[in-house]
């Protein structure tokens, strides 16, 4: 009954009670009622959370998510959960150019999805393999367009630093 204390009062004789509520102190401070609105969106809000591993989409922002943990993203392969599991994939953000996923990384992630796993799921965490990848690019100019060259090199580059967030070596790019 909250901040105090209350005593039971006899209406009549066949024992009808009613309760009598007397606040031990005066409250003071506190939060102002919220309006309708304020309500209806905090309800919203509330509803909203995700609490269980359902789809793909909530795996992936449940793992995002886990309190203490940066993680850059997060890919599912979803088992068949008779023979094998499903697979997490989880990438920690990093200045490495591959960073591996921390063990304790690992235990964290695998907590939080105890809690909100589907109890006929079984899930494996672990971090990403990384595979050597070589790609040749040729551009064939226009001959009655001039182009730069470092111009080119810059263009190419500005869209293949961002995707890999590598910086390319000097000579790994030629623009002739």
């Amino acid at each position: 009954m909250g901040n105090g204390q209350y005593k039971k009062l006899y209406v009549d004789e066949v024992m009808s009670s009613t309760y009598q509520f007397t606040p031990v102190s005066k409250a003071e401070g506190g939060r102002a009622r919220e309006s309708d609105e304020e309500a209806f969106n905090r309800f919203h809000k509330e509803v909203s959370k995700l609490s269980r591993m359902v789809s793909k989409e909530h795996i992936e922002e449940i793992v995002k998510t886990t309190p203490g943990l940066a993680i850059r993203d997060v890919s599912v392969i979803v088992g068949d959960n008779s023979s094998k599991p499903g697979r997490i994939i989880a990438l920690p953000k990093s200045e490495s150019i591959n960073p591996e996923l921390p063990e304790i990384y690992v235990d964290f992630i695998n907590k939080r999805i105890q809690q909100t796993r589907l109890i006929t799921e079984q899930w494996f965490v672990t971090g990403p393999d990384y595979i050597g990848l070589k790609v040749k690019l040729e551009i064939i100019k226009d001959p009655a367009v001039h182009l730069d060259p470092s111009r080119v090199r810059d263009l190419v580059l500005g869209f293949i630093e961002p995707q890999t967030g590598k910086l390319l070596a000097e000579d790994s790019l030629q623009v002739d």
